[in-house]
């Protein structure tokens, strides 16, 4: 951790058996998981982090439940799997953090990702099917319904959004869009892109 003011850092917590991600800071502390990385082998579980003390909390105890877990809104955790060593996840799931409560959320059929969460807390899920390996975006706005706002037969990537009072922000490896009112992706300006496309950071700020 470092802090801005003094440009010091200090480490707040280390491990040999887990490789830690933050998934969201909160004011009460700081959620990490053991995420997706090569082979998948114990990817999953949540844990709140204390930066002052660097005490590590179980939510959602173990670090083996396969639900790689990146995104939080609203009292809600959403992560993909089952994940597996020969697997891929096709399932995004939902964590309420009031209840403990894990529930399936979207099932496609093809491989997902959640690549960020719209203004509402909804996941925005990129499909991508294995053979043709065509792409589309998902809006998941309820466990039984959601809205196809994007769809491509060649392959594009969608990296981090950034949602707030100005919209939904997303980079790719073709552009950067916007989710607009009503539902729906549109480029908003085509640039010389770098390897990997393109990733939103910041806070939007409404002019």
């Amino acid at each position: 951790m470092v802090d801005v003011a003094t440009a010091a850092d200090h480490i707040v917590y280390t491990t040999n058996k887990l490789l830690l991600s933050v998934v969201a800071y909160e004011p009460g502390g700081i959620y990490v998981t053991n995420q997706c990385w090569e082979g998948c082998g114990n990817v999953g579980g949540l844990w709140l982090l204390d930066p002052s003390t660097g005490q590590l909390k179980p939510i959602l105890a173990g670090d083996a439940d396969h639900t790689d877990w990146q995104w939080m809104a609203d009292g809600f955790v959403w992560g993909m799997g089952p994940w597996g060593p020969n697997s891929i996840a096709t399932t995004v799931f939902r964590l309420d953090l009031s209840t403990g409560a894990v529930t399936p959320w979207f099932t496609p059929i093809k491989s997902v990702d959640v690549v960020a969460v719209d203004a509402q807390g909804f996941p925005l899920v990129e499909t991508q099917d294995p053979y043709s390996g065509a792409v589309e975006l998902w809006d998941a706005t309820s466990s039984s319904a959601g809205a196809r706002v994007f769809a491509s037969s060649t392959v594009v990537h969608f990296g981090s959004a950034i949602s707030g009072p100005c919209g939904t922000w997303i980079g790719s490896t073709s552009g950067l869009y916007e989710l607009v009112p009503g539902g729906s992706l549109e480029m908003v300006q085509t640039v010389m892109l770098p390897p990997g496309g393109l990733e939103v950071t910041g806070t939007c700020v409404a002019s």
